[in-house]
């Protein structure tokens, strides 16, 4: 059984629905620097491609900082900032 067969449907939509509006962002506003992150059973991953400097991960920090407070407020399967 492949990975995709033990998903949760839920959670595969909400990952599915996550990509959508990551594409989404991408068309609207020329990206820069891209971090993809990955939570898996069997391990997780962290890709970070772009332009990186210190002012950078600064920015995805905060972003991170963001979205956990969203979280504790309302949490959901899907969180997304706008900026």
């Amino acid at each position: 059984m492949s990975g995709i067969d033990k998903m949760d449907d839920g959670t595969f939509m909400a990952v599915t629905e996550a990509m959508g509006l990551a594409a989404e962002a991408m068309e609207e506003h020329q990206s820069e620097t891209l971090l993809v992150i990955s939570l898996a059973e069997g391990g997780n991953n962290a890709i970070l491609g772009g332009v990186i400097s210190e002012d950078v991960i600064t920015k995805l920090q905060g972003l991170i900082d963001e979205l956990s407070e969203k979280a504790s407020d309302s949490p959901g399967e899907v969180l997304h900032i706008w900026t």
